[in-house]
């Protein structure tokens, strides 16, 4: 009977030490260096919206981008030019959300190290108040982050709530 007690025994210690010794592995870290958020990228342009979202880390792609929603029924737009985004440092993203003028709207940007993404939440929360007009607004919600490394990939998530 005293081989199986010290057996136990043995067991209970080598999965203490297992578990004890284990270090807590964390997904992600939350982005807070050279993140910007931009409001709007220039008057004389006109973004169509786009499900999944926008991606642009080069300026060959942003200068396509800004040359194709380029308002066209305005002259003073003929030589209208994008803000200016270094991106050989900076990647921008955006995507368009619908909300109220008074709804509460947060964005959060993660890098998930393990996934190799990085993740952009938007969340919108709904203030339901009598006196707040219900008129709808558009926004791309722009934001420069640090230069997307090669095999990163961006997940959109928008909440409503």
């Amino acid at each position: 009977m005293k081989p199986i007690r010290v057996f136990k025994l043995l067991c209970v210690v080598i999965v203490f030490i297992v578990f004890s010794c284990s270090k807590e592995v964390t997904n992600s870290e939350r982005l807070t260096l050279n993140v910007k958020y931009i409001e709007d990228l220039g008057n004389c342009f006109d973004f169509n919206s786009t499900k999944s979202g926008y991606i642009i880390d080069n300026d060959t792609s942003y200068q396509s981008f800004g040359d194709s929603s380029k308002v066209k029924y305005s002259t003073s737009c003929d030589t209208a030019k994008l803000l200016h985004i270094d991106f050989s440092t900076l990647t921008l993203l955006g995507i368009s959300t619908t909300s109220s003028l008074c709804d509460n709207v947060s964005r959060v940007i993660l890098m998930d190290t393990i996934s190799k993404k990085y993740i952009y939440t938007i969340g919108i929360k709904h203030n339901k108040v009598d006196w707040c007009p219900q008129i709808a607004k558009t926004s791309m919600n722009w934001v420069l982050v640090p230069k997307l490394p090669g095999e990163y990939k961006v997940e959109f998530i928008i909440t409503i709530d």
